[in-house]
């Protein structure tokens, strides 16, 4: 399924919008906002900036501009890696990728390190207990 010129041209013009209306002074958002297409689909990304809810306005251009056009919007952090993306189908379904959450592996890590911690100090605590009895 190839893109059309048309197609290019309304994801420009979303692109254009959605820079104007970035809202981060640093200017790194508004470079970081392009659209590509891959597997014959209209990808939009942007830099994702976390403690703001809304980093542009490149989400609601999409949907008020693509309409009936298969699209997907890609957040991605400073490495290049995607954050959050949201896929909408020619049908009109949308999907969303949850956000990234620590895995396992990396909390048993932290809880064996605070449990070592913990040992040690109440191994120490009583270590110093004993020398004041006495």
């Amino acid at each position: 399924m190839a893109v059309t010129e048309a197609e290019r041209a309304l994801a420009n013009k979303v692109v254009e919008l959605s820079k104007k209306t970035a809202h981060v002074d640093t200017g790194a958002l508004k470079r970081s906002i392009y659209s590509t297409v891959a597997r014959g689909q209209i990808v939009f990304r942007q830099l994702f900036y976390g403690q703001y809810n809304d980093n542009s306005q490149l989400i609601q251009n999409a949907a008020r501009y693509m309409k009936g056009i298969p699209y997907t919007i890609e957040e991605l952090d400073e490495e290049g890696n995607v954050q959050k993306a949201q896929y909408k189908a020619a049908s009109g379904r949308a999907f969303t990728t949850p956000e990234p959450r620590a895995g396992k592996n990396a909390s048993r890590g932290a809880k064996a390190l605070i449990e070592k911690l913990l040992a040690q100090r109440r191994k120490y605590a009583s270590k110093e207990s004993k020398q004041k009895d006495n």
